[in-house]
């Protein structure tokens, strides 16, 4: 236990620190890019995410999460999901190069049907990727994976910053995606010291299809829904608005991206050599929630209190009507780790079938809200879209209820704590800012209050994601 303790923590650090220099790059990339591009270039890539992000879902197929919980795989097994991710990403591109007039006739806008040929590439390279990242990830050398991100995306910001200064537009934001899957399929195959047999095995495939057939099904719902405003309001409002949207959207996914990703990670591999022993299972479970809680509403609402100044700040006046957008979003997404991590212990678990079953009744939740808030304008969908991601946090903790015995009292007991010292700190710092009058200084000195009175709350109510942190500190130093 203790060792799989060290090799958790030491593997969600090195995923922590991937997912600090990946986001922070792009977070920086991406305030350079807005000063130098207008939102219209912008919404002309959100315009493509859904179809984008359908065919990376489709091609990934669950095979990823299926090698990383599959503790007796061999060589055939990664092969054999070699072999299916590249031909289907070869379908899924061309299914896209095909339809790319239509989806430009469908937006109005004739220079998708160019954009989308080109971004469309970034799918061969993610289908590469796939099996080299999961091996990756199961024998926790995610410290290489850092490394190789790094360098994919400051290479790839660099050019997209060059381009757009050169008057590249839209096309700087094409090139960034492609030099960034182009650098990191590389890295990751050198990492990963993986060379394909192209043999497929009936056992392993059937294996394949039984865990991915569910979690294909979950994906692309998951990715449909996802992408739904940014289709919605391509087609409906402008592509200024869904610019704006969805600047809104990467800012507040920032912090949410990093603490996700860094613990999606680790923990489908954690809870995958646990998977047998429920009690321990339980015990690590527990402090993922908290550990999660500790760092995931402060970021998310420390930025949403702070929204005005940042974004006058950072993207200066021409992206103010952005604001309003990102202190929705903000509140939204706080909460969807938690949901998150309980879709990581149904994949390590192999409850597919429940997750599907899930997945189905939260999107017809989430339709709803959109009939209800598509009607009243784009701020009352942008709302209805906060309003779902907390109750479909909420719904997802029947996972740990259901397998774990994690009562819904103890689960919002122990996550809950947390938001009220959060939304207690972003309260107190938002009745202190009209006493500035720089947005310079209302945005260091929110900081520091905001991150004082949290830490002052987290301390003196003796919350145990301290405890946990320096018990694990103890342990692995």
């Amino acid at each position: 236990m203790e060792g799989l303790a060290k090799r958790s923590f030491w593997n969600t650090f090195w995923s922590f620190l991937d997912q600090v220099f990946t986001k922070c790059n792009a977070f920086v990339i991406g305030i350079i890019l807005a000063r130098l591009l207008t939102p219209d270039d912008f919404g002309m890539i959100g315009m493509l995410m859904v179809f984008i992000s359908l065919s990376d879902v489709f091609v990934e197929s669950g095979v990823s999460n299926a090698l990383v919980r599959k503790l007796d795989r061999d060589e055939l097994d990664c092969s054999t999901a070699f072999v299916v991710n590249l031909l289907l990403s070869v379908s899924a591109y061309g299914v896209l190069f095909v339809s790319s007039p239509y989806i430009a006739d469908f937006y109005g806008e004739p220079l998708l049907t160019d954009l989308i040929k080109v971004i469309g590439i970034n799918i061969l390279f993610y289908a590469l990727c796939i099996v080299p990242n999961a091996l990756i990830i199961a024998k926790f050398k995610v410290k290489f994976q850092t490394r190789v991100n790094v360098c994919a995306n400051v290479s790839a910001g660099v050019l997209a910053i060059f381009l757009a200064y050169c008057g590249a537009g839209v096309w700087a934001l094409a090139a960034q995606s492609i030099m960034t899957n182009v650098v990191k399929t590389v890295g990751y195959w050198i990492c990963a010291k993986y060379i394909p047999s192209f043999k497929v095995s009936r056992k392993s495939l059937s294996y394949f299809c039984s865990y991915g057939s569910k979690s294909l099904a979950v994906g692309l719902l998951g990715s449909l829904f996802n992408n739904i405003y940014n289709l919605l309001i391509g087609k409906f409002f402008s592509k200024y608005e869904l610019g704006l949207f969805a600047r809104a959207s990467q800012f507040g996914q920032v912090p949410t991206s990093i603490v996700m990703s860094t613990f999606q990670k680790v923990s489908i591999a954690t809870f995958s050599e646990l998977q047998n022993e429920k009690d321990k299972l339980v015990l690590v479970y527990r402090k993922y929630i908290h550990c999660i809680s500790f760092f995931m509403f402060p970021l998310l609402l420390a930025m949403s209190a702070l929204a005005k100044p940042m974004i006058l700040v950072l993207l200066t006046e021409k992206w103010i009507e952005c604001v309003p957008m990102l202190r929705i979003v903000c509140v939204g997404l706080a909460f969807s780790p938690l949901g998150i991590i309980n879709i990581c212990l149904l994949q390590s678990m192999n409850k597919m079938s429940y997750l599907l079953r899930l997945e189905i009744l939260k999107k017809i939740v989430y339709a709803l809200i959109i009939m209800v808030s598509f009607p009243m304008g784009l701020i009352a969908m942008v709302l209805g879209a906060a309003v779902y991601n907390i109750l479909g946090t909420l719904m997802n903790l029947s996972c740990s209820k259901k397998f774990l015995g994690y009562s819904y009292f103890s689960q919002i007991c122990d996550f809950g704590k947390y938001f009220v010292a959060a939304a207690v700190s972003g309260a107190t710092t938002i009745m202190l800012l009209p006493m500035v009058n720089s947005l310079y200084i209302q945005l260091l000195c929110g900081l520091f209050v905001f991150a004082g009175c949290y830490i002052l709350i987290c301390f003196v109510l003796k919350f145990e994601a301290i405890s946990y942190i320096k018990n694990l500190r103890g342990k692995v130093l």
